[in-house]
């Protein structure tokens, strides 16, 4: 425990220091496949389909792709109902949960990079921009963004606490990433090379919070 929450977030910074090495950034745009597994998200969906679509990217190199896990509510009805031919539905014969509907969506994208991200995730205007530019670097096969809660929690010490664990937790991401490779990723949002996720799929039970696909 000492060494997880103390030495280690202690010595990391000073190791990045001396021995980390930043990604080699582009400007470029490669083609991105947005998957977004759902289940029963009527109430968010539209949102997030259009937040993708207002995105500062091409529209010719974006797909969005919802992959749906076998819902029940309006989902489906409310994806189709988008008159845009970058909108995709797949759906799920039967429910398996969220990794199995990443694994098959991954599977369908033609493109050069995928997105993972949740449903209920909102995204700034220029954040695929500013993520996609660290696959300029061959040695990159994933990158994250940063999760910033809206909502309100329950008091006003737990909002305190999960700021702070957050920042914690980013800082650690930074300074892993720039020695090597960060061990996680937040699910929400976190994106990899189409070639990396072709060479192996998760296990039903793993999360993509834990493992790139």
């Amino acid at each position: 425990m000492l060494y997880a929450y103390i030495f280690y977030p202690l010595l990391l910074p000073v190791l990045a220091r001396f021995f980390g090495r930043a990604p080699l950034r582009g400007n470029g745009c490669p083609t991105v496949t947005i998957v977004v597994p759902a289940y029963n998200e009527a109430d968010v969906i539209l949102k997030k389909i259009n937040n993708i679509l207002a995105l500062d990217y091409p529209a010719d190199k974006l797909t969005v792709l919802v992959g749906s896990d076998a819902s029940t509510d309006a989902t489906h009805t409310l994806v189709q109902s988008v008159r845009d031919a970058r909108v995709k539905l797949w759906v799920a014969p039967q429910r398996g949960g969220k990794t199995p509907v990443v694994n098959q969506c991954a599977a369908q994208a033609l493109s050069e990079i995928i997105l993972f991200t949740d449903a209920n995730t909102m995204h700034d205007r220029a954040s695929l921009r500013l993520l996609v530019r660290s696959f300029n670097d061959p040695a990159v096969g994933g990158a994250a963004g940063r999760i910033d809660h809206s909502g309100v929690l329950a008091a006003a010490q737990e909002r305190h606490a999960e700021i702070a664990y957050r920042n914690f937790e980013v800082r650690l991401k930074q300074n892993e990433s720039l020695l090597h490779s960060c061990i996680a990723a937040f699910g929400g949002f976190m994106r990899s090379g189409a070639n990396c996720s072709g060479r192996s799929r998760l296990t039903p039970t793993a999360t993509t919070t834990c493992l790139f696909p």
